[in-house]
C-alpha cells in the first residue's frame, strides 16, 4: 500500500512538472529597437510592419497565426505582414511541404523561408510565435508572443494596443511592450533539426 502511494504521489509529481513545462512561455527575445535594415522586412515609408517567426511543426503555430491575421485585420491603415518560417538549412521534401502549406493558407502575407531560422535569430526571436511590431516611424511598439497560453487562441491585448500605437505618427517614442511567447524553440543557426 504505501509503495503504490508513494508511486501515485511520484506520477503526480512527473504531470506537474511536465504540464508546467508546456504551459511555461518561451524565450521569444526583444527585437531590435529601431527596425533594421533586412531586406526580407523592408515596408513602404510610413507603414508599421508585423514580423512573425514560426516553427512549421510547432503544434503551437496555428494558434499564433490565427492571432496574426486577426491582429493584421484589424488595423485601419496599410501594415506590412512578414512570416519568417524557420526550417533547417538543408533541403528537405517534408520541410519544403510543411513552408508551402503556411504560404498558402497566408496568402496575404509576405512568407519568407527562413533558412536555419537566421533571420529571427539576428532579431532576437527565438520561439515559434515570436512577433515584432513597428510603428510607422520603424520603431519596436511591441515584442512577445500573440497568444495569452500554449496552443491557445485568444487575443493579447498588449499587442492590440500595439497595433492602434504603431500607425500613429506622433513624435513621442512609442513604449516598447514585452509579451511571453508560447511556442516551440526555433531552429536557428548551428542547430541541426533532425528531418524524418
Amino acid at each position: 500500500m504505501i509503495i503504490a502511494l508513494l508511486w501515485a504521489a511520484a506520477v503526480a509529481v512527473g504531470v506537474c512538472l511536465h504540464a508546467g513545462a508546456e504551459s511555461s512561455p518561451s524565450d521569444g527575445g526583444g527585437g531590435p529597437h529601431v527596425l533594421p535594415p533586412i531586406a526580407a522586412l523592408k515596408t513602404p515609408p510610413g507603414v508599421p510592419l508585423i514580423a512573425m517567426a514560426l516553427h512549421p511543426r510547432c503544434p503551437c503555430s496555428p494558434a499564433s497565426v490565427d492571432e496574426l491575421e486577426s491582429l493584421a485585420g484589424r488595423s485601419f491603415q496599410p501594415v506590412t505582414v512578414v512570416v519568417l518560417v524557420s526550417t533547417p538549412a538543408e533541403d528537405s521534401e517534408e520541410w519544403d511541404e510543411a513552408f508551402d502549406r503556411i504560404s498558402r493558407k497566408l496568402t496575404s502575407m509576405r512568407v519568407i523561408k527562413d533558412r536555419a531560422g537566421a533571420i529571427a535569430a539576428s532579431l532576437g526571436m527565438h520561439a515559434s510565435g515570436a512577433t515584432l511590431i513597428y510603428d510607422s516611424a520603424g520603431r519596436l511598439v511591441f515584442s512577445g508572443g500573440l497568444t495569452l497560453a500554449r496552443g491557445m487562441a485568444g487575443a493579447n491585448p498588449a499587442a492590440i494596443e500595439a497595433m492602434k500605437r504603431a500607425g500613429c505618427s506622433e513624435a513621442a517614442l512609442p513604449v516598447d511592450t514585452h509579451s511571453p511567447v508560447f511556442g516551440c524553440r526555433l531552429i536557428e543557426p548551428g542547430h541541426r533539426e533532425e528531418v524524418r
